[in-house]
């Protein structure tokens, strides 16, 4: 039986094959959730300071 804790965040996951692996200089290491709006990773700046929630917005085209 697993255990819930308010507050805890979920264990990141692997990058998906059809993740970038660089944004904007940023350099992802770990997916942390998705949903509808768009996917939050883990990131590192380029001076290797990690970022937890660097986010991508999905787009839908009309």
């Amino acid at each position: 039986m697993s255990e819930h804790h308010p507050g805890a965040q979920p264990a990141p996951a692997a990058l998906a094959a059809d993740d970038p692996y660089e944004i904007g200089g940023y350099r992802l290491h770990a997916r942390l959730g998705s949903g509808g709006m768009g996917v939050v990773y883990l990131a590192y700046t380029p001076g290797g300071r990690p970022i937890r929630g660097f986010g991508r917005l999905r787009f839908r085209g009309r």
